[in-house]
C-alpha cells in the first residue's frame, strides 16, 4: 500500500501538470493560424520508420497531399536546372522563394532579375536553416550537402526535400500536370521517376480543353446552390457530368452546358431579385 505522503506527491504532480496544460494557449487549426511548425518527420532515424527511406529496398510509404505554398518561406539549395524545376513548381503555388548557391542558370538568373525569387551568392552554410524556413528542397548533386541539409532540418522541424535521394527526403514531389484548377499529380514512390514522367505526358494528354471549363462550370453552379441552401447529391452530379456537356464545353457552347447541367442536376434557378408567381 503506498504511503500518504507518496499519494500526496503523486497527486501534486498530476495537478502541476494539469495547470501547465491549462496556461498554454489552445492552438488554431493549421489552415487557420497557416503554421507548419512540428512537422511530422517523415524519414525520421527510427529504426521502426526505415520504410519511408527506402533503405529497406521496399517502396517509400507515402501520403498523398497537396501543401498551400502561397507566401511560404521556402529555401531552395541549389542553382542548377533541378533547382530551376522546383523553383517553377514553386512559383506557381506563390511561395516565398530563396535561392543558395554560388552560381544560377540563366533561367533562375532571370527570376532575381524580375524579383520574382531572391538568391544567396554562395554556397550553403551550417546555420543556413536557423531563419525560420517552411520547407527545404536540396537540388545539389553532392551527397553530403544533402545530408547535412537533411539533418539540419529534421533537427528543426522542416521538411525536406532532396533531388533523387529518399534517405533525405520527407517528402517527394511527384510529376504534376496543370490545366486551369485542376491538378493531377503521378508518383511511382520515388523507384522511377522516368515513369513518372511517361505518366505525365498521358495525363497531360487526357485532359483535354474542355476539363478545365468543366471544372469553372461546375465550381460556379456548385457556389451558386450552397449559396441558395439547394442540395444535391454526390451521385446525382456524377450522372450530371455526361459526355455531351463537355462536348458543348469543347465547342465554347457555355451558355447551354449550364443550362444542360441544371437540367440533369434537376434545378431550376431564378435569376437573384426576380420573383416567381
Amino acid at each position: 500500500m503506498r504511503s500518504r505522503s507518496s499519494v500526496a506527491a503523486s497527486i501534486s504532480r498530476r495537478s502541476r501538470r494539469s495547470r501547465k496544460r491549462a496556461r498554454r494557449p489552445r492552438s488554431r487549426s493549421r489552415c487557420a493560424s497557416r503554421s507548419w511548425r512540428s512537422p511530422m518527420k517523415c524519414c525520421s532515424a527510427s529504426p521502426s520508420r526505415t520504410r519511408c527511406s527506402g533503405e529497406t529496398g521496399g517502396p517509400m510509404a507515402l501520403y498523398p497531399i497537396f501543401l498551400e505554398t502561397k507566401g511560404r518561406r521556402v529555401i531552395v539549395i541549389g542553382g542548377g536546372h533541378v533547382g530551376a524545376e522546383k523553383v517553377r513548381g514553386l512559383l506557381n503555388g506563390e511561395a516565398d522563394i530563396t535561392v543558395v548557391s554560388p552560381d544560377l542558370i540563366p533561367e533562375l538568373r532571370e527570376h532575381v532579375d524580375a524579383r520574382r525569387i531572391k538568391h544567396v551568392a554562395r554556397a550553403y552554410r551550417e546555420g543556413d536553416l536557423d531563419d525560420g524556413w517552411d520547407l527545404v528542397m536540396v537540388a545539389t548533386d553532392d551527397g553530403a550537402i544533402n545530408a547535412e541539409a537533411s539533418a539540419a532540418a529534421r533537427s528543426r522541424g522542416i521538411w525536406v526535400n532532396a533531388a533523387d535521394d529518399p534517405p533525405n527526403c520527407d517528402f517527394i514531389l511527384p510529376a504534376v500536370v496543370r490545366k486551369g484548377k485542376i491538378t493531377l499529380a503521378a508518383s511511382t514512390a520515388g523507384s522511377s521517376p522516368a515513369l513518372a514522367r511517361r505518366l505525365r505526358e498521358e495525363l497531360d494528354a487526357y485532359l483535354t480543353e474542355d476539363m478545365p471549363a468543366l471544372a469553372d462550370l461546375l465550381g460556379e453552379v456548385r457556389k451558386e446552390l450552397r449559396a441558395r441552401k439547394i442540395k444535391v447529391d454526390s451521385d446525382r452530379w456524377q450522372e450530371a457530368i455526361d459526355g455531351q456537356l463537355r462536348v458543348m464545353l469543347a465547342q465554347r457552347r457555355y451558355g447551354q452546358a449550364r443550362a444542360r447541367l441544371l437540367s440533369r442536376l434537376g434545378v431550376e434557378l431564378t435569376p437573384v431579385g426576380v420573383e416567381t408567381e
